[in-house]
């Protein structure tokens, strides 16, 4: 994995989407700046720490790993950053040479929440078959316990961005079929 050095921020509000900014990488330093066309929307992503200007900003680099708070909290925490880790690791990635955009670059558009980072990882997911709860509820319990796990990425694009240090999984209910689907890439 190449280090990312830039980030297309994308803002997905009530069936639109923004493109709010960028984030680069210099020098070990983490610099944003929104875009002149989001500036003029009126929104506001983070008005105390990111207030809208035309400036180039950067956070401080111990608040977040240079990331202001607002990106940051796109990240995945606890189980998602270990499921996250165990995925890259792998695939021979040295999870400890990633930086904050490497990370925001893999959620891509996928996360929690209304932003979006690009560039994205690609995902070649599967998910029409239907969910299996016992199979992923056993799969968490051997990542738990520090074992592998051929089922690492599904358990990650499952549940993998959603907060907290605890296992779990974002699914959604198809009535027609009486199925469990993962809400995210199904056109359910």
């Amino acid at each position: 994995m190449n280090e990312t050095k830039n980030i297309l921020v994308t803002l997905n509000l009530e069936g639109h989407s923004y493109e709010v900014g960028e984030l680069v990488l210099n020098n070990r330093k983490i610099y944003f700046r929104y875009h002149l066309d989001f500036l003029k929307t009126g929104l506001n992503i983070s008005p105390i720490t990111l207030p809208c200007a035309g400036e180039i900003t950067n956070a401080e680099k111990d608040t977040f790993d240079g990331l202001y708070g607002v990106f940051n909290d796109s990240l995945p925490d606890g189980w998602g950053r270990l499921l996250l880790d165990r995925s890259l690791s792998s695939k021979g990635i040295d999870i400890n040479r990633l930086t904050p955009l490497d990370r925001l670059a893999y959620v891509g558009d996928t996360g929690m929440g209304a932003l979006s980072y690009l560039p994205q990882q690609d995902g070649n997911y599967d998910f029409k078959k239907q969910l299996e709860l016992d199979v992923i509820a056993k799969e968490m319990a051997h990542v738990l316990k520090g074992e592998s796990t051929e089922m690492i990425e599904e358990l990650f694009t499952l549940g993998g961005y959603s907060g907290g240090s605890s296992p779990k999984i974002l699914v959604g209910f198809k009535k027609q079929t009486n199925e469990l689907i993962h809400t995210l890439f199904s056109n359910a």
